[in-house]
This record gives structure tokens, C-alpha cells and sequence, in this order.
């Protein structure tokens, strides 16, 4: 007959009264931090505890019972399946959210350009007065050089205009570079936290007992060696803000530490690239910006607008690495010598947005293995990164949309529908440019297309090639030769790109100024453009083709920019845009709204994926708080549970006092 086991029914019960207050510890533990970002909630790990052998005086009629629970650990309540959808949609969501920032910013700044009277734009208004001030020249003041001062003060007007929007993009450009680089330190600063979290996690699972080979096989992995779970939230928080910057691949995996015995080793890598590796274990990388250099016009080793890298005779060796006057090798902020790449430049590329990952390190400066990957620098591409922060501002600082060179189509085929800061830069100047020079042409010009002022020194010629000139003959000014008095009473440049002098070239939004000659009454606006006509005070057919210029439509091409003496920004001179037909044909005011409508609908499309992805990383956030978040009806129901096990518990334990009790004390005494 099987009786209860003094010492096995007191282990047992003792058990149960000690599962039951670890249980409540734990129980407690979550309601505290109910409050605590990223916390996750906790459970106790049990199983039964099962004794082997069998006594030698045991009956084959006996029956074993069980020994009692064994606590084996705490564990997490966490879903990694969520946890890996929902830092993929949170990358989309920093994508779309960073560059929906930025369109922010130049919609702000486009939607002033629409803010005139009668829904017309600020700009746009004065263009029409400029129209009207010509009209009024030409039907009530024909001949009176004095209304020339009314136009003036409208262009005057114009070019304030132009400057205060340029001056506008520029420092969303600059903010928006500035965001770029705080973001990058941001992620090397969180790449630093998650390795000395891993240590600090690698340690505490050592010093509590990591997972051997035999345990593993028995089916025990988790249940020791996982006393460091507030350091994975810690972890987890900033893996989660990590995410947002830089698409990422996160990946756990078991790292021997000898004599069988294993601990978690946590890896990040760039989403989709194992090689692209950012933390392996208790090493980790860091997101560097680097530079390409170029040799300038005068041979000089430079930065691509041409600045020189650094005085003194910068040049390279035998080797190819950057060397200054002395033949010492010039070294990087990082210590690291440099080696251009053949003098090539990655146009499409901001020089300061070339992206790379150092080689991996951990807390005592040592370096992985060049031969592993992390233990080399990985060069992040141009289209590598697909989501993330940080991507988005690189695209919005670099992509110029349709003023995309050859090499940027190479690079990204998308690259000519994606418009970034620079395209809107490019889109004003061409505008001032294109207005600019067809105003100067009309002054500068005769009606047959021949130079009137030499638009390199602004003196006046006349045309001495061959008899019948081609136009290329025309646009060569070695055909002409100087003169004292203009041909044209007038004739001159109307607009520069100098504020005190008279050059047509290069003309910009940041630099168009009115002319040094009109400013000063020198030049006016002609009023014929016909030589022989030139004492007639009642020929207007100069106002008139200015008019009809205000009214039409004109063609504004990729490389009209490029062509006019390297004003695309972020495009080296001399490139060539990969499409040379016009984007847009219209008059100035059409390209005012053309332009505004694209940043529009951009902004729109932006926001409306934005929404969508921000639901869905919503949505997924919920769902892992429900797994994973602290619930107060659940540690309620719990609490009622577990003082119901314990008092039970505490039970048996009296009531197998007393049957002993009864058995040692009370049998055999039957009759006394």
C-alpha cells in the first residue's frame, strides 16, 4: 500500500509555496512597470520536476507521483514575427515621414510664390506688372525714356524675388543637410548603445548560467541564462529607433563560449545585405560620410566645386594615396590614409552624402577580421538603403528629377522622377534665367540675330564676318569688332550675374542682379531692334517682341542649365543632362504653376503613403503590445491564481503534518 513520503510531500508543497511566490514577484514586477517605455511583460518559467530511480523496497502496486515545480528562469512574452514586421513598416514610415518633412519645408516656401492677389502668386504678379509697365511703354509712352524707370523698378522687384526664394530653398537645403548628419551620429550613437547592452546582456547570461549542448538537447533552451531581460528591453527600445533611421535585418543566433557552452550573440545588418553588417555581437560599425576628390582647372587636388582639398600643393603618390608638399600621406578626421578613386566622381552623389560602414570594433578599439563581414568598410550605395530616415533626406539633397545626368540614370533609372531640393533650385534659376536671357537678347541683339554688345565685356560691336552670315558665324565674336557708340541708341544687358557689372552668363535665382549699365541709365530698353530705324521715335518693335515674350511659350530643357555655364546644382560643369528636350513648354507664369503643382502633388502622394504606412506600423505596434504589453486585468486574474496556489499549498503542507502526525503519534495505541 503507497503512503506519502515524509520527506517528498514536505519538498513538494514547499515547492509549490515557492512557485507560487516567485510567481507573485513576477506578477508584481509587471504592474510596477506597467508605466515603463518598452518594458515587456514577464512570465515564470516551471516544469515538473521528475526524480529517477526507484526505491528497492518499492511494489509493483505503488504509484509514482511527481516531485513538485521547479522555477527555471523568467522569460519574455514577446512575438519576433511582430517585432520583424513592424520595424520594416517603421523604416517606410521614416522614409515617407523624412521626406514628407522636407516637401513641408519647400511647400511653405512655393506656396508664398502662389500667394498673390485674386489666387494669383506673389510672383506671379509681377510678372504681370512688368507685362502691364511695357504695355503702358508701348501705347502711351512710345519714345519717352523716362517710363524705362517703371519697368525698372518692376524687374527691381522680380529679382528681390528670385533672391528671397533661393535664399529660402538654400536654407531648407542646409537644415535638411544638417538633420542628415545629426541622424548619422544619432545611429552611431545607437550602434554604440546596442554593443555595450550586448556585452552587459553576454555577461549577466554567463555569470547566470549559459545553455549547455546537453541542455539544449533536453529541450532547456531559455531557461537559464536569461536573467538580463530589462537589458533586452533597453535593447529592443533602441533597436526599434534604429530602425526607423536605417532599414535593418536583425537576427539572433548562439555563440559558443567553450566547454559546450553557449550564449545569444545579436546581429544587425542593412535590410536585404548580409554583408552590410552593423553590429555582430560585441562588435559594431559606424555610418561614416565620405568624400571624392578630383582635380580641379588649375590641377589642384579639390573638393568637386572645385575648392582645393588643401593648400599646399596637395598631389598623389606612386600609390595613388593624397600626399601634401612634404610626400606625407594626408590622413582623414578617422586617421585613415586616402586614395581617390582615379579622379572619378560619383555625380549624382552629394560629396558629402557617400555613405560607408567602418570596419567593426568592439569597446577596446579591436578590430574584427578583415577576411569576415563587418571586418571590412562596406561603401553603402546609392539605392541600397530601401527605407529609413536617412535615405530619404540623401535622396531629397540629391536627386535633381529631370536634371539628371547620364551618369545619376546609370546609377538610379528612377533618378529622373525623383525630385529632391536641388531639382527646385534648378527649376527657379532656370526660370530667372530663362526671363533674364530673353530680355537681354532683345537688348543685346538686332532683329537679325546679330551682336549689338559683346555679352562677355558688355562693349559695343559691329558685325564684321562674312557678307552672308550663318548662325554660328553670328554667335562668333571674332566676326565682330568694337566701336565707341552702340548701333542701337541704348543696347546693352539688362540683367547679370554680377551686381555691379554687365555679364549675361551663368545667370541664377541666388544671382540675378539688374545690369551696372541699366541701373545707371547707361542702357534702357531699346525700342527697335533695327538699326536703320534707330532715330525713329515712334518704332516700338522691341517693346512690342518683349511683350509678345512675357506672353509666350517657352521651352525649358534639362540641359538649358548646364549649358549656361554649370549652374545645375550638385552636377559638376561639364556634365551633360541625359535628356536635352524641354519638360515643360509654357509661358514664365505657367512654369510658376507647373512647378508648384508638382511639389503639390509630390507632397500629396508623400503624405498619403506616409498615412498608410503609419497605420500599418501602428496597427503592428498594437498587436505587440497586446503580446507583450502589461495588462491589469490579466496580472489581476493572475494575483487571484496565485494565492489561491499558495494557500493550497501551504495546505498540504498542513495537512500532511497531520497525517504524519497522526501516523507517528496515534497508530498502535488502539485499545490503551
Amino acid at each position: 500500500m503507497s503512503t506519502v513520503s515524509t520527506f517528498s510531500g514536505f519538498t513538494m508543497a514547499r515547492l509549490g509555496i515557492m512557485a507560487s511566490s516567485k510567481a507573485m514577484e513576477v506578477t508584481g514586477n509587471n504592474i510596477s512597470n506597467i508605466n515603463t517605455p518598452g518594458y515587456t511583460r514577464q512570465s515564470l518559467d516551471q516544469r515538473a520536476l521528475y526524480v529517477g530511480g526507484a526505491d528497492v523496497y518499492a511494489s509493483q502496486f505503488d504509484v509514482r507521483v511527481g516531485a513538485g515545480a521547479l522555477t527555471t528562469g523568467v522569460s519574455q512574452l514577446r512575438d519576433p514575427y511582430l517585432d520583424i514586421r513592424f520595424r520594416n513598416e517603421n523604416s517606410q514610415v521614416g522614409f515617407y515621414e523624412g521626406k514628407y518633412n522636407v516637401l513641408q519645408a519647400l511647400s511653405l516656401i512655393w506656396d508664398e510664390v502662389a500667394k498673390g492677389e485674386e489666387d494669383g502668386g506673389v510672383m506671379e504678379k509681377q510678372f504681370n506688372q512688368i507685362l502691364e509697365e511695357l504695355q503702358v511703354m508701348n501705347t502711351e509712352h512710345a519714345g519717352d525714356k523716362t517710363y524705362d524707370s517703371s519697368v525698372l523698378k518692376s524687374c527691381e522687384g522680380l529679382v528681390q524675388l528670385f533672391h528671397s526664394y533661393s535664399d529660402s530653398i538654400e536654407r531648407v537645403l542646409s537644415d535638411t543637410t544638417d538633420a542628415f548628419r545629426e541622424n548619422i551620429g544619432t545611429i552611431n550613437n545607437h550602434l554604440k548603445k546596442i554593443r555595450e547592452l550586448n556585452e552587459s546582456i553576454k555577461k549577466a547570461e554567463i555569470s547566470s548560467g549559459a545553455i549547455s549542448d546537453a541542455e539544449r538537447k533536453e529541450g532547456m533552451i531559455g531557461e537559464r541564462g536569461q536573467q538580463a531581460l530589462e537589458l533586452r528591453d533597453q535593447r529592443n527600445v533602441i533597436i526599434d529607433e534604429l530602425s526607423k533611421l536605417l532599414p535593418i535585418d536583425v537576427k539572433y543566433s548562439d555563440e559558443s563560449i567553450g566547454a559546450g557552452m553557449t550564449v545569444e550573440k545579436l546581429t544587425i545588418t542593412l535590410k536585404g545585405n548580409s554583408n552590410a553588417v552593423l553590429i555582430d555581437g560585441v562588435y559594431n560599425g559606424q555610418l561614416s560620410v565620405q568624400q571624392d576628390y578630383f582635380r580641379n582647372d588649375k590641377g589642384e587636388i579639390a573638393y568637386p566645386d572645385g575648392r582645393p582639398l588643401k593648400p599646399g600643393g596637395v598631389d598623389i603618390d606612386k600609390d595613388g594615396y593624397l600626399i601634401d608638399k612634404d610626400g606625407n600621406r594626408v590622413k582623414n578626421d578617422a586617421g585613415n590614409e586616402i586614395k581617390p578613386g582615379a579622379n572619378l566622381l560619383n555625380k549624382q552623389e552629394d560629396p558629402y552624402l557617400r555613405l560607408q560602414i567602418s570596419v567593426l570594433e568592439n569597446n577596446l578599439g579591436q578590430k574584427m577580421a578583415s577576411n569576415k563581414p563587418g571586418g571590412e568598410v562596406y561603401k553603402i550605395g546609392d539605392q541600397e538603403l530601401k527605407g529609413g530616415t536617412v535615405q530619404a533626406q540623401r535622396e531629397m539633397l540629391t536627386k535633381v528629377g529631370e536634371y539628371s545626368t547620364a551618369e545619376d540614370i546609370a546609377m538610379d533609372p528612377n533618378a529622373s522622377t525623383k525630385r529632391g531640393i536641388r531639382y527646385y533650385q534648378n527649376a527657379l534659376d532656370a526660370l530667372a534665367q530663362k526671363f533674364a536671357n530673353i530680355f537681354n537678347e532683345a537688348n543685346m541683339k538686332d532683329k537679325d540675330g546679330f551682336y549689338l554688345v559683346n555679352p562677355e565685356n558688355g562693349k559695343y560691336l559691329e558685325y564684321n564676318g562674312p557678307t552672308t552670315a550663318t548662325d554660328a558665324e553670328k554667335a562668333d565674336l571674332n566676326n565682330y569688332k568694337e566701336i565707341d557708340k552702340p548701333l542701337i541708341d541704348g543696347a546693352g544687358a539688362l540683367f547679370s550675374s554680377v551686381g555691379d557689372g554687365n555679364v549675361t552668363t551663368g545667370i541664377t535665382a541666388s544671382n540675378i542682379h539688374i545690369s551696372y549699365n541699366w541701373e545707371h541709365s547707361i542702357t534702357h530698353i531699346v525700342q527697335t531692334r533695327d538699326p536703320a530705324q534707330n532715330d525713329l521715335s515712334t518704332v516700338n518693335d522691341n517693346i512690342v517682341h518683349l511683350i509678345s515674350q512675357m506672353q509666350a511659350n517657352h521651352g525649358y530643357a534639362p540641359g538649358d542649365l548646364l549649358e549656361a555655364g554649370g549652374s545645375n546644382h550638385n552636377v559638376r560643369p561639364g556634365s551633360s543632362a541625359a535628356n536635352s528636350d524641354a519638360f515643360f513648354t509654357g509661358s514664365f507664369q505657367g512654369m510658376l504653376t507647373y512647378v508648384n503643382n508638382m511639389l503639390g502633388n509630390d507632397k500629396k502622394s508623400t503624405g498619403d503613403i506616409l498615412d498608410n504606412y503609419y497605420t500599418s506600423a501602428e496597427e503592428l505596434d498594437l498587436g505587440r503590445e497586446s503580446v507583450s504589453g502589461v495588462d491589469l486585468n490579466d496580472e489581476a486574474v493572475n494575483m487571484m491564481q496565485l494565492q489561491k496556489s499558495y494557500s493550497a499549498s501551504c495546505r498540504l503542507l498542513t495537512t500532511i503534518d497531520e497525517l504524519l502526525d497522526k501516523l507517528i503519534n496515534g497508530t498502535g495505541v488502539a485499545g490503551r
